[in-house]
């Protein structure tokens, strides 16, 4: 009778395995492997509901002596799945080898440090502005940290030319993207690089499951002492004056017009990103309105007290090839109106997952957390809306700066006991100073709770500029 050895390679049954994804399993058989063939079983099995199941029974055994099967899960599974196999050998009673692995639905979020970045023709991990980084944090349905969990990056049309760092990142032909894993931690960095100006949109989510989210990564020289060898004509204010000067008490609402000239070829299908003292508001689609290009940017964007500004523009065809503008520089006055919380309520604040009376730097690293505690009367499916309200000043200037930030969560069964933690991205937090004259920023952090339950209010020092938010 021949004995065969079978080892579990990948993934490990330290590893977990997601419902509704589609994930490899390989095994590794030694012994006599000759036109033999691999039997797969799971436990309990799931084949009656369609829940778990091998998109094969029996799958063959390579020269090397690996086997690949692919298991497909849906969403309601017991906690721990055991697969078990066996060598197809004409023996009533086959030995059969087994991996109990942990089932999850896993959360993935995501923080970029930043929108944009200078194109760059080499990479340098020590630039911070040659390139975007992106935090990644996944956890399990009781909020633990998974390690070596496996994740992919894709582009829309086109990838960003560099995906760093190479010891940790590789490319994956079978789906044309960028495969990567957690570390112990449940989290992971990586940073995009491009050698030319572009607006890339790509997708991050798990490498077994189809759902992803979608963010873009705009690479320009505007701001850098570099310039494109093509520009296009810059924007217009529809309300500045004669001298320059945009007044936003004039302007009725929260938006500023900001019109883009024709450009001399034709664009269909094409993106456009408008920058604004080194931020930028939104990335749209290059249309018409109207018979012009007119685009709405928010007054929280603009520097007041009669302080320089300045705003351009990156335009990309179909192709992902983009240009920049030139440059519109100009003064504002006006004010620009603070946001703060609505009502006070009842239940428990909310806190910093890392501690501090400021929120600095250190703390929007990779994202900030904030965690939601377990208020009174929390149920399942409690739709839960954090919000959080910064108000500082733009850096090294007397310039309000402000933001309401926004997070909704829906609780589910594992967190009815201890509350959750929420992530707002670090591009959405950088640059909120204390101001020239030395006044200190605030911060203010309330939840509610479906809509009427109002949480008390978390309020702390803000100060989190750093050098690469001037």
């Amino acid at each position: 009778m021949n004995k065969y050895d079978v080892d579990f390679i990948s993934p490990l049954s330290s590893d977990v395995l997601d419902t509704e994804s589609r994930r490899a399993i390989t095994v590794k058989v030694n012994g006599n492997i000759n036109s033999k063939m691999v039997k797969w079983l799971t436990f309990p099995s799931g084949s009656d509901i369609g829940n778990i199941k091998f998109t094969k029974n029996s799958t063959p055994i390579n020269k090397n002596g690996l086997s690949t099967n692919y298991l497909i899960t849906g969403d309601e599974i017991d906690n721990n799945l055991l697969i078990s196999v066996y060598v197809e050998n004409d023996i009533t009673d086959p030995d059969h080898y087994s991996a109990i692995y942990k089932m999850v639905n896993s959360t993935i979020t995501s923080s970029l440090n930043s929108t944009y970045c200078t194109p760059t023709e080499n990479y340098d991990p020590e630039d911070v502005k040659s390139s975007i980084a992106i935090t990644i944090h996944v956890v399990d349905d009781d909020n633990t940290p998974l390690n070596n969990y496996p994740l992919k990056l894709k582009g829309q049309r086109t990838l960003p030319i560099e995906v760093h760092p190479k010891d940790i990142v590789k490319y994956d032909e079978k789906i044309n993207g960028y495969v990567f894993q957690t570390n112990e931690n449940g989290q992971v960095t990586i940073n995009l690089s491009n050698t030319s100006p572009a607006i890339i949109e790509f997708n991050i989510g798990a490498y077994n499951r189809s759902f992803v989210k979608s963010y873009y990564a705009v690479f320009t020289y505007i701001g850098d002492k570099i310039a494109s060898s093509r520009l296009f004509g810059a924007p217009s204010l529809s309300n500045i004056d004669i001298n320059g000067v945009l007044d936003l008490d004039k302007i009725k609402g929260d938006l500023v017009e900001v019109i883009i000239p024709e450009p001399d070829i034709e664009y269909h299908g094409a993106k456009i990103a408008i920058m604004i003292n080194n931020q930028i508001p939104y990335v749209s689609y290059f249309k018409k309105i109207d018979g012009i290009y007119s685009f709405n940017v928010n007054k929280k964007f603009f520097k007041t007290n009669y302080a320089d500004n300045f705003i351009a523009y990156i335009l990309n065809d179909r192709d992902d090839n983009g240009s920049d503008s030139e440059t519109l520089k100009f003064k504002v006055t006006g004010s620009v109106g603070e946001y703060r919380p609505e009502k006070l309520g009842n239940l428990e604040a909310p806190c910093l997952v890392k501690p501090g009376t400021v929120v600095n730097y250190a703390h929007i690293v990779g994202g900030l957390e904030i965690n939601i505690p377990r208020y009174d009367s929390i149920e399942k499916g409690d739709e839960v809306i954090t919000n959080i309200y910064l108000n500082a000043y733009f850096v090294n200037s007397n310039s309000p700066k402000t933001a309401l930030l926004t997070a909704t969560h829906t609780v589910i069964d594992s967190e009815l006991t201890d509350g959750f933690t929420v992530l707002f991205q670090q591009v959405d937090l950088e640059g909120f100073a204390m101001s020239k004259s030395g006044k200190e920023g605030t911060f203010q952090a309330q939840y509610i709770v479906n809509g009427e339950n109002y949480s008390q209010i978390l309020q702390l020092r803000l100060n989190d500029a750093s050098l690469s938010s001037s």
